[in-house]
């Protein structure tokens, strides 16, 4: 009697440490509303998140929201180059946006992961902070280009764009600045398989030419990457 009680006991144990060790599960009959808000834990769940998904289907959009005004260019004109040079920006990606692996905690203002449904599903909620860059910046080193990505062919065209209208491309290169802000995630995603059901990233995007001669040389879109509804 006492094997069978202690084979018995083995076999629970067993089971027992399986979901224990098993890294980032929140079992199916936990409480609703576990919260996680230390980010090193919760971009471990967003990695795995992320590493699971690699096919998974987004689409990338941009809204121009402030135009450039160039002194003796058309205004129309200005604005048709300028939307055909950010177009490249829309369109479907595969796989999470960025570099979710390179992502670290000092990337983030806050980050949270809640789970709902008992356990089954989990949202994720990053805040990054912001980023400037020049031409030649931090680009997908740093911590928007890290979790949502940055401009990189669209600001090449932007100022391709621009030099045709006589301004000179080397000088517009070397002073531009890009500024990435109020950026965003949320991710919505099945807590058992990690597939993603929704997701939102977003930022503000200006670039701007700080040039005496042309004050005020700014261009704003709104860009964003998602799927399905939050």
């Amino acid at each position: 009697m006492q094997i069978v009680i202690s084979i018995i006991t083995a076999i629970f144990t067993f089971i027992a440490g399986l979901f224990t060790t098993l890294p980032h599960i929140v079992l199916p009959w936990a409480q609703p509303g576990t919260v996680i808000e230390d980010r090193a834990e919760v971009l471990a769940i967003y990695r795995d998140i992320a590493a699971k998904n690699t096919d998974t289907e987004l689409v990338q959009s941009l809204r121009i929201t402030e135009y450039p005004n160039i002194p003796g260019a058309n205004s129309i004109a200005v604005q048709t180059a300028i939307d055909l040079a950010f177009g490249l920006a829309d369109g479907v990606q595969r796989g999470l946006p960025g570099n979710p692996a390179s992502i670290v905690p000092n990337d983030l203002k806050s980050a949270r992961a809640e789970y709902f449904n008992n356990g089954r599903t989990v949202v994720i909620t990053l805040v990054p902070n912001e980023q400037t860059d020049g031409f030649d910046g931090q680009a997908n080193a740093g911590p928007v280009g890290r979790t949502v990505g940055v401009m990189g062919s669209q600001a090449q065209g932007v100022l391709n764009a621009l030099s045709g209208f006589g301004l000179p491309l080397n000088l517009l290169s070397s002073v531009l600045r890009l500024h990435y802000q109020n950026p965003s995630v949320v991710v919505r995603a099945d807590a058992r398989t990690g597939a993603v059901i929704s997701a939102d990233y977003n930022y503000t995007f200006v670039m701007e030419l700080p040039l005496p001669l042309i004050p005020n040389l700014r261009i704003g879109a709104s860009y964003s990457v998602s799927k399905g509804l939050i």
